[in-house]
């Protein structure tokens, strides 16, 4: 496989106020064309994956990947201090991964056993340098370090039908993740900022489907989750320079309950969920579009969601919803928010989300469809002393599959907010200058072409 992508130049305004936002959202906030704010990216991945079947019960999977990837970056400041890390963000990224996995097909009394053994292991290298914003422009040097990432998790997984209506699963992943910075820029209001932390945990997971009938299952699943901190959340701490190293990661135990149906044309998939999370990765502060995190307790996600598939001769349709109540269940102190009281909800998500799609098919190879998609109000920031409004939007899409060949040819399209609403497409969450809305962009068409051998 491989895989190129460059984005020359995607120019940034800044998010707005509450009042800039209603009032134009158009505009661009007045710090973005003084310091030019924008950003360039360029990525290349190759990989090969490969399956060999040893025998009609052993499989073996494997992957190996390797990729770079460029970022440059200005900010809506100069970064002069001789203690900033800079105005000008300079990213260069080279990654590498390798997996293997064994599968065994057996059965058991009769039934079905199925399990997964495997390792993977992954590595990322990035060269982080920060520069003076000369009015957009890369100026003095301001930070220089080498941070690495790297990872080794072993995995195991069984499926086992005990009963004819009846089936267990179980897992395990072991992880080890190092994170480390190697500082080389270093003067008397930059000192040596190098160091390097280790995280180990083991996450299990179970479930449970019972085959209810022919057309109904009904499953259960309980684990624990661990999500370390990434490179982006660790490269700034508040009051010094360097990495925020003491950073924890995130623990949860998470529970789901469901159904599954399908009759005919119909299918109907349900869900309730429940996530509670210790050490939860959160921002503690947002300065001039750098993000400083912190951990805290007691954080829960919970909710239910909901979807319906139906199709008749050339139409079909669609409809989910999702409900997610997610709150902070324990009050803590933000350094920009003050005092976060117990029971504000999460900002940036929102509590109903809802999608409908009607789908048309004039000819064989020829796909047309209606969406729509609609959002509840966001909260900004933890103390929720703002929300982004809700709204609701209108898409349209079409394709045209056709062989020409040994290729088969499909030219698609889609044009986004067909009706052209203004809405705050995502928020930028604590944001120190109060500028949290980000306005989506008004109708847009997209074209593509793609060709398969």
């Amino acid at each position: 496989m491989l895989n190129s992508f460059n984005q020359p130049l995607a120019q940034d305004p800044l998010g707005l106020t509450h009042a800039q936002f209603e009032q134009n959202p158009r505009q661009v906030a007045p710090a973005a064309p003084g310091f030019d704010t924008r950003k360039t990216i360029a990525q290349q991945q190759a990989g090969a994956l490969l399956e060999h079947r040893l025998d009609a019960a052993n499989t073996l999977n494997a992957r190996l990947y390797a990729g770079t990837r460029k970022v440059m970056q200005t900010l809506p400041m100069s970064g002069s201090a001789p203690a900033s890390a800079g105005g000008v963000v300079d990213l260069d990224n080279r990654y590498r991964g390798a997996g293997l996995s064994w599968t065994h097909a057996a059965k058991l009394n009769g039934l079905p056993l199925h399990w997964t053994v495997g390792i993977e292991a992954d590595d990322l290298d990035q060269q982080r340098r920060g520069f003076v914003n000369d009015n957009g422009s890369a100026g003095a040097l301001r930070r220089d370090e080498l941070d690495s990432a790297s990872n080794v998790d072993l995995f195991g997984q069984t499926d086992w039908t005990f009963a004819p209506q009846w089936k267990a699963s179980a897992g395990v992943r072991a992880s080890r993740v190092r994170l480390s910075v190697d500082d080389r820029y270093v003067t008397r209001a930059s000192p040596d900022d190098s160091g390097s932390v280790a995280f180990r945990n083991a996450s299990p997971v179970l479930g449970l489907t019972w085959f209810a009938g022919d057309s109904l299952n009904l499953y259960g699943n309980i684990g624990r989750g661990f999500e370390t901190p990434t490179l982006t959340e660790i490269a700034y701490r508040a009051g010094a320079t360097g990495p925020n190293l003491a950073l924890r990661p995130s623990r949860s135990r998470q529970g789901e309950i469901g159904a599954k149906w399908r009759s005919g044309a119909h299918s109907v998939d349900v869900a309730l969920f429940d996530a509670r999370s210790e050490d939860e990765i959160v921002p503690l502060t947002t300065e001039n579009g750098r993000s400083i995190y912190q951990n805290v307790d007691q954080v829960e996600r919970r909710g239910i969601e909901a979807s319906w598939r139906a199709a008749a001769g050339q139409c079909g349709t669609q409809l989910a919803y999702t409900l997610l109540d997610a709150r902070f269940r324990r009050s803590y102190t933000s350094t920009q928010n003050g005092l976060v009281a117990a029971g504000n909800r999460l900002p940036g998500a929102p509590q109903h989300s809802l999608f409908a799609q009607l789908e048309y098919r004039p000819a064989p190879q020829l796909v047309t469809a209606l969406e729509m998609r609609a959002e509840s109000k966001v909260y900004v920031d933890d103390v929720n002393s703002d929300a982004a409004p809700g709204y609701a939007v209108f898409n349209l899409r079409a394709s045209r599959e056709w062989r020409a060949g040994p290729a088969v040819w499909i030219l698609y399209g889609r044009l986004d907010n067909l009706f052209e609403r203004n809405y705050a497409g995502s928020v930028i969450v604590n944001d120190s200058n109060r500028r949290f809305f980000e306005p989506a962009a008004g109708r847009r068409l997209f074209v593509g072409l793609r060709a398969t051998l």
